[in-house]
């Protein structure tokens, strides 16, 4: 297995990890940490793997780096060149998803402060049809929206009849470096951001495999 495959299923534990510690906030906030992390080492080791790779750098774009000062510490870091239009660094760079982990990953490197709120809440990938008599057929689905279980229920819908339904969720408060970057964003709980971070990295490991594993 290489060293990028490696990496994008350890993104993948800590982001079941994610799910599965959604009642214990300093635990979630835990794996969070852990998987914001080992996603974005995910790419490091496509660059280090790749960049010898014939045609890797046209696809993925120039991975030299610049020294600049960094905004959070005053003290100079290494960032890419801009990339070309048409890059896999391109696209990441003009994707909010991909910026804000991004910036969450430096904001937390340096900053290191809880930012999270939290509430109870109904999850969203669920679809209820309501019948107008007090009826309810309820769509389970999971988080690739497949439906794995279909429920009538005369009942309304609360934590207390439906908690499956419901979950722990945690949202980012303001966080005035990356304000502009995620205004639009923040009404998504994180869970559901880091589920599709996650699938946009999956794509882009499986594009890379495919392009250029067994050259």
């Amino acid at each position: 297995m290489s060293f990028t495959l490696k990496k994008i299923r350890e993104a993948s534990y800590y982001f079941q990890q994610i799910e599965k510690n959604t009642n214990n906030q300093e635990i979630y906030e835990f794996n969070l940490s852990a998987f914001i992390n080992s996603a974005r080492n995910t790419t490091w080791a496509m660059e280090k793997e790749g960049k010898n790779k014939k045609g890797f750098i046209e696809w993925y774009g120039d991975s030299r780096k610049q020294k600049v000062l960094c905004k959070y510490c005053g003290k100079k870091e290494t960032v890419p060149f801009n990339p070309q239009n048409g890059t896999i660094q391109f696209k990441m760079q003009n994707d909010p998803i991909m910026i804000l982990f991004s910036k969450l990953r430096t904001y937390t490197v340096h900053k290191a402060d809880d930012k999270i709120s939290e509430n109870m809440g109904l999850q969203s990938r669920h679809l209820m049809k309501f019948d107008g008599k007090g009826g309810c057929e309820i769509e389970i689905r999971n988080r690739f929206k497949e439906i794995i279980e279909i429920r009538k229920t005369t009942t309304p819908i609360s934590v207390s009849t439906h908690p499956d339904l419901f979950e722990k969720m945690y949202f980012f408060e303001d966080i005035k470096e990356i304000r502009n970057k995620i205004e639009n964003l923040k009404i998504k709980n994180i869970t559901d951001l880091a589920f599709e971070y996650y699938c946009k990295l999956a794509n882009i490991v499986e594009e890379y495999s495919n392009k250029f594993e067994s050259k």
